[in-house]
């Protein structure tokens, strides 16, 4: 680095130092050949000239051809005519398959169809009993209101005249309500089996 700086003050003495450099440069070379002459094929130089690198040198290879690209192109162009014919005489028995297919898929389709009106005529028939059953508990429901009802009228009185003491009137006016919920309870069954 001193020696570069020195040699700035005068263009004459950089152009002989530059001068210099290249001998210092090709004498290294020629002692790193010298010395490594198996790897003589794997050196090369950089832009700098100083640098010496190892490595596999790059080599280009240039190929000229009297080959034109319109006789390529005429030696690969083929002209090929075919013919081709298909005739089916037993074509794998696929026709045949396919209408045994088709009738099996039919009469599953039936069948499905089948079952899906049972299940319609079975849901109906159902919904039907339902109806009458509720129906009938709602009519049992009202006679036994009917017939409760005039007792409990009859114990009231007991009760207030002091012949009936206070839990057989509890009890009795238990066992009524117990009926009058019944009738509710039956009256909005049948109303909703009637939906």
């Amino acid at each position: 680095m001193q020696d570069l700086k020195l040699l700035k003050a005068d263009r004459g003495q950089i152009i002989c130092k530059r001068k210099l450099k290249n001998r210092l440069f090709q004498r290294q070379r020629s002692n790193f050949l010298s010395n490594n002459s198996s790897t003589t094929n794997n050196c090369y130089l950089q832009s700098n000239p100083s640098d010496l690198v190892i490595g596999y040198v790059p080599t280009t290879a240039v190929q000229k051809s009297n080959y034109s690209f319109e006789k390529q192109f005429q030696d690969n162009f083929n002209q090929v005519i075919g013919l081709n014919l298909s005739v089916p005489i037993f074509n794998n028995l696929i026709v045949k398959s396919n209408i045994a297919r088709a009738k099996i898929n039919l009469q599953s389709a039936q069948l499905d169809e089948i079952n899906i009106k049972n299940q319609l005529r079975k849901n109906i028939e159902q919904a039907y009993t339902d109806q009458l059953g509720a129906a009938k508990q709602y009519l049992a429901a009202q006679e036994q209101e009917k017939s409760e009802r005039v007792p409990i009228t009859d114990i009231e009185k007991k009760f207030e005249n002091g012949v009936l003491n206070a839990t057989d009137f509890i009890i009795e006016k238990n066992n009524y309500n117990k009926v009058k919920l019944a009738l509710l309870q039956a009256n909005t069954i049948t109303y909703l089996k009637l939906k």
